[in-house]
């Protein structure tokens, strides 16, 4: 007890001292380092880091502006711009930095990555709210981002993810066709960003981020500060700015908050013989071996699968096992006889370029597929929130106990394929209009049905209230 309440009084002298500093930088009218403050572009700026700011200032901020129909979306899109922001950052980090080991990117990939997934959470917490069309089409489309970190073609990349994020925008434009022109544009001016964003990464990172072989040793850069929540800023900007506290004000109300705490109340006295110092080998010893020092248990990502990934080809199937947050897995089919078998992945991308036998997705969650032409059948099992895209034909679709899968066929594939569903939800079929002007159009799947005895023969229709 004696040596912990020494080791608290040591803390709180060293507050105490770091306060005393900065009740001196303050009277000489110095900046406090740890007050949030905008950050300077630097003056040697690449040229990459300057054109991909002209887009978000083109297009991000200016949709900002607009987005004057809900805070909840607002907020989301200023967060999606603190993405892009943190991202010209990178790319102007780079221009100046050696590009790291593999080892290492992820590292410094981190802070962008966590607030990718800050955006593309925002579609699972608002799921009741009126404009979940344009909250979805905006976490779909933060994916685009994750270019920093593909190569050697990350272009394309963008252009497969896309898709996923107009299937929402479209869903905004049929709703707002001929009634509200603002939404509709809207929703054009979101996806017009990211094609631009596709076209600056194809015409200046063509192979992957472009990174400076003379340059420093990288260094993650300084994130974007963020902005405040619309409905906060509002109420701050109502309210009168308070007068900044005096160090020694904070200081006195620190040790004044301490002693109201009564931190030795519970402490009990230590007599002479239960010192350290006065015990015996035996005694310390015996001491010690009560004493059980527990390691704290690591924080474990309960939707990150527990096996290693796998994306190998074995015999003729090709086995794409527990990705995770990786959108940029590729299968190039030699052989029309080849299947795919895609199980426990969470939060991933697979494209399958060429003809294949078939593709069974199982155990699956927020993962996008996106398949040249099958031969004989798909099957979905077990999955939930999955985007499948069929850029050819396939014959047969079957999805079993699912929740929450949407498909994109072409009219070709539209024409001929058979889909056979049972224990679903959220199941919706998007085919191409008849002309290429017109919108795509949504078809559901039914998934409530009435059954009545008719003349004693048991009848069942689809329930076309719900």
């Amino acid at each position: 007890m004696e040596a912990a309440l020494n080791n608290l009084i040591t803390k709180i002298d060293a507050i105490g001292k770091r306060l005393d500093a900065i009740e001196g930088k303050i009277g000489q009218g110095a900046p406090c380092a740890a007050a949030p403050c905008a950050a300077a572009a630097p003056a040697n700026a690449s040229a990459a880091k300057k054109e991909f700011d002209n887009l978000i200032e083109d297009h991000l901020v200016p949709l900002l502006e607009k987005t004057t129909f809900s805070d909840v979306v607002k907020e989301q899109l200023t967060l999606l711009i603190e993405v892009a922001r943190d991202v010209s950052n990178f790319i102007g980090m780079a221009a100046e930095s050696k590009k790291p080991a593999a080892a290492d990117l992820p590292k410094l990939l981190e802070p962008i990555s966590k607030k990718m997934m800050q955006v593309a959470d925002f579609a699972g917490k608002h799921r009741a709210d009126k404009f979940f069309n344009n909250i979805s089409a905006i976490s779909e489309l933060s994916a685009c981002f994750g270019w920093i970190a593909v190569e050697p073609t990350p272009a394309p990349f963008i252009g497969d993810t896309i898709p996923s994020g107009e299937f929402y925008t479209n869903k905004v434009l049929v709703a707002n066709k001929g009634k509200d022109q603002a939404q509709c544009d809207w929703a054009k001016d979101l996806i017009t960003f990211f094609k631009e964003m596709q076209a600056y990464v194809k015409r200046v990172h063509t192979t992957g981020l472009v990174w400076n072989p003379k340059g420093a040793a990288a260094v993650a850069p300084a994130a974007a500060p963020a902005a405040a929540k619309p409905a906060a800023a509002a109420a701050a900007a109502a309210k009168p700015a308070a007068a900044a506290k005096p160090a020694a004000d904070i200081k006195g109300a620190l040790f004044a908050s301490l002693n109201s705490a009564n931190l030795t109340k519970n402490l009990n006295h230590v007599r002479d013989d239960q010192k350290n110092k006065n015990m015996s080998a035996e005694q310390k010893q015996a001491l010690a071996a009560k004493v059980q020092v527990k390691t704290p248990a690591a924080t474990v990502n309960k939707n990150k699968p527990k096996g290693n990934p796998v994306l190998e080809l074995k015999g003729n199937k090709w086995m794409v096992e527990n990705q995770y947050q990786k959108h940029d897995c590729a299968i190039e089919a030699e052989d029309k006889s080849n299947v795919v078998f895609a199980t426990g992945n969470v939060q991933a991308g697979l494209t399958v370029k060429g003809k294949i036998n078939a593709i069974t997705i199982d155990n699956c969650k927020k993962s996008s597929f996106v398949i040249d032409d099958i031969v004989s059948a798909v099957e979905i099992i077990n999955s939930n929130d999955i985007k499948l895209q069929i850029n050819g034909v396939a014959p047969s679709i079957n999805i079993d106990k699912c929740d929450g899968v949407q498909l994109y066929v072409t009219a070709e594939c539209a024409k001929s394929v058979q889909l056979v569903t049972s224990k679903t939800s959220s199941i919706c079929v998007s085919v191409p209009g008849k002309t290429p002007d017109d919108d795509p159009v949504e078809h559901p799947v039914p998934e409530q049905f009435i059954s009545s005895f008719k003349d004693g023969q048991l009848t069942t229709v689809k329930n076309t209230h719900v």
